[in-house]
């Protein structure tokens, strides 16, 4: 395979990320019109404007799941072969990906997050997939780290065709248990993933929050007095708050200050406030095998109020047994520029710390 003949079917989930914008875990309960102004399809107009534009040849469906993002790039090398429905469901996702398994697509390109990777499951494909992060919920293996990983894994496919396509997980996430602040998690299938070079297939783990509760007690014994503290999703995080006997939202952040919880599963534009006011520092902890510190399962967090709030105040939490399967940090800024270190200090344990590679 080569650049002169490859064909690229290309779909978008409009509605994938915008639970964001309610302060849901996930966009499975919201209504199309709630999510006009789509994370999903801004990054996908991002991704093609700095794509390869000829001679590839796209084949999408119409509208907002490739077409217009295809006239938005200035993309004019497609075909649309799919018309959805005015109010796009699964079902569309599903029969445009068996569509372009049988016009034997070279690859599928999509936008989304853990449902729609599902829905190509359901579609019984065997067409290599490149996931291109987009979505609220993103515990499957296989996603790209970032808009730009995602672009190199692009290239790297277009020039040396599937020999880097392996197995990667897709999990089912129980979006109603997850708004309660129950992460149950199970294997859905496995997709036929492009891979980047030092791609970490597996779905999210989790580890005994046991594991991390003497670097959480050195966390409380240097709370300082008149700052701010966001405590971050998980149970790592949140063994902070059952120290100092407070409650939180398990998969949300919290605002912690003078060793009280003042409010839990803060907004993204909660916490735009707090980082404008100063004095806030931020509890992460980097999730399971992924090894995601900030972009995965965190993102009320957003690029504006990381940049306001600073790298240097930020603190990040692990488990010992958590960080010894990571080689490195992972962060998705979704599209956005953010300037960040190249090393990052994690506390291990009791005043332990081990240092780590990040990479953006």
């Amino acid at each position: 395979m080569s650049l002169s003949n490859i064909t690229v079917g290309f779909l978008v989930n409009p509605v994938a990320g915008c639970g964001l914008k309610y302060n849901l875990k996930g966009s499975d309960h919201l209504k199309y019109e709630q999510c006009l102004d789509s994370t999903s399809v801004k990054l996908a107009t991002s991704f093609l404007a700095a794509a390869p534009k000829q001679p590839v040849k796209y084949l999408v469906p119409e509208g907002l799941m490739g077409s217009i993002i295809m006239k938005r790039a200035g993309i004019t090398n497609f075909e649309v072969i799919y018309i959805p429905k005015e109010r796009t469901t699964r079902r569309d996702t599903i029969e445009f990906a068996r569509l372009c398994d049988v016009r034997k697509v070279d690859l599928i390109i999509c936008f989304g997050g853990d449902g729609t990777l599902r829905d190509l499951c359901d579609a019984g494909i065997g067409t290599p997939v490149l996931a291109v992060p987009a979505g609220t919920k993103m515990f499957s293996g296989g996603f790209a780290v970032n808009l730009d990983e995602a672009l190199d894994r692009f290239n790297r496919f277009c020039i040396s065709g599937n020999h880097n396509v392996r197995k990667g997980d897709v999990v089912d996430l129980d979006e109603n248990k997850y708004i309660e602040g129950n992460l149950a998690i199970r294997p859905y299938c496995q997709l036929n993933i492009v891979a980047g070079e030092n791609a970490e297939l597996q779905s999210k783990a989790e580890y005994p929050p046991e594991g991390s509760l003497d670097a959480a007690e050195y966390v409380v014994d240097t709370l300082e007095e008149g700052v701010n503290y966001l405590i971050g999703p998980g149970n790592t995080c949140k063994n902070i708050l059952r120290l100092l006997r407070q409650e939180g939202s398990l998969m949300g952040f919290d605002i912690l200050r003078g060793r009280k919880v003042l409010k839990t599963d803060v907004t993204s534009a909660d916490i735009r406030n707090l980082a404008e006011k100063g004095m806030t520092r931020v509890i992460l902890s980097p999730t399971g095998d992924q090894g995601f510190l900030l972009g995965r399962g965190n993102r009320q967090l957003d690029p504006y109020s990381i940049e306001k709030i600073g790298f240097s105040n930020i603190i990040i939490i692990s488990s010992r047994e958590k960080l010894s399967r990571l080689k490195k940090l992972y962060c998705d800024f979704q599209g956005v520029h953010v300037e960040h270190p190249k090393y990052v200090r994690v506390l291990i344990g009791y005043g332990s710390w081990k240092v780590m590679p990040l990479e953006a």
